[in-house]
């Protein structure tokens, strides 16, 4: 982007988009990682963000991850010439979209081992919705990366 001010101003929104994310999945395991006799909750507002910058990391990683595997030769696919120098020299657009996609796995590992952590807990005073639901989502993207890497077609229907 040739336009600083509006290359500063997109940076800072997803700064920020990010920011909100992580502290909502920190909020949201913190509080779920101990047992309480009082029953646990996170503000609607902090749920809706984590929920909704969820679902736009989970589309970038699915599209990172099927361009990489159905085209080797695009940026994506070329991640082994990648080193931790080389990434920060690359193409801007690509090197956030990769950041994003290490930044959501992370996120629905951490959410795992929480839910792990309580033994499955699904009770929603006793945990925070999104711990189960980010853990679901994470043995989605697990499916969805093996059936892309097996090259698994779905079946087709039978009139």
């Amino acid at each position: 982007m040739n336009n600083k001010p509006i290359t500063y101003l997109i940076l800072s929104l997803l700064s920020i988009g990010v920011a909100a994310y992580l502290y909502g999945v920190w909020i949201a395991c913190s509080i779920s990682w101990t047992p309480r006799d009082t029953p646990v909750s996170i503000n609607s507002f902090l749920s809706s963000v984590v929920s909704s910058i969820a679902a736009v990391l989970a589309t970038n990683l699915g599209a990172v991850l099927g361009i990489s595997i159905t085209k080797p030769q695009s940026p994506f696919g070329k991640l082994k010439n990648w080193t931790s120098f080389s990434l920060l020299a690359n193409d801007g657009a690509t090197i956030f979209q990769i950041i994003a996609c290490f930044v959501y796995v992370l996120s629905l590992l951490a959410a795992a081992i929480v839910w792990v952590h309580t033994g499955f807990e699904t009770e929603s005073t006793k945990i925070i919705s999104l711990i189960p639901e980010m853990t679901k989502s994470l043995v989605g993207v697990i499916i969805g990366v093996m059936a892309i890497s097996l090259n698994v077609k779905p079946l087709a229907n039978k009139a």
